[in-house]
């Protein structure tokens, strides 16, 4: 289990959509996948307390495997980056949660299902 504490400071979704351009230049580049930042209220399933007004949202072009990957990927940079919440799929996993919940993707009605939607703490 791995459970985050909460975040320190504020993050920068362009930081993290900056790793996602070193991370995955050759599908950015080839447009098999697209990054924005969007308002975090419209495109989010819920927006946490702590969380910033701007979301960083990787549309995957369709490709349900390679979201998934980008999805966990947003995961794994949370302690780095602030990340506070990533959703995809009509799932979604929250920094905030403790115990056997925090390896969950819980399940969320709202939000984009098509695009990964990635939060990070602060602005």
């Amino acid at each position: 289990m791995c459970t985050l504490e909460a975040v320190g400071s504020t993050a920068s979704p362009e930081e993290v959509r900056a790793e996602l351009e070193r991370q995955f230049p050759r599908a950015l580049e080839s447009g098999r996948i697209t990054a924005s930042l969007d308002s975090a209220a419209g495109v989010a399933p819920q927006v946490p307390n702590g969380a910033g007004a701007t979301a960083l949202v990787i549309d995957p072009g369709g490709d349900r495997t390679l979201g998934w990957a980008l999805a966990n990927w947003a995961v794994a940079r949370a302690a780095e980056d602030g990340v506070v919440q990533v959703s995809y799929q009509g799932r979604v996993w929250d920094r905030a949660l403790r115990g056997d919940e925090a390896d969950l993707w819980g399940t969320v009605e709202a939000g984009d299902p098509e695009r990964v939607v990635v939060l990070v703490s602060g602005r």
